[in-house]
């Protein structure tokens, strides 16, 4: 699932969902109520911080209080050390379809 209110990119995620045929297993939703997010981050497989903008010391915290994993950049390795999964530059990440 992918939130938020910021479109910018959108062309380009939709463009990856269709070719990585991903349409049945992600959903995007628009911005989320706070009082919602528990429930969708209990549901979560994990919590993901695509991008080098925005707060960038919430999202572990929220994700760690349900259990959930963090994928994180490598530029914010020093935030989150051992206990998130560190997501390389895109070009050292080979893509694989998911089904």
């Amino acid at each position: 699932m992918l939130s938020g209110s910021n479109r910018s990119g959108r062309d380009k995620i939709d463009v990856a969902i269709r070719t990585y045929e991903l349409s049945e297993q992600i959903s995007i939703i628009d911005l989320v109520e706070s009082a919602e997010l528990g429930a969708l981050y209990h549901g979560a497989a994990a919590r993901v911080k695509p991008s080098y903008f925005g707060p960038t010391n919430l999202l572990p915290l929220e994700a760690w209080a349900v259990g959930a994993p963090v994928i994180y950049p490598e530029a914010f390795k020093a935030q989150a050390g051992d206990a998130a999964i560190i997501r390389l530059r895109r070009s050292a990440i080979p893509c694989r379809r998911h089904r």
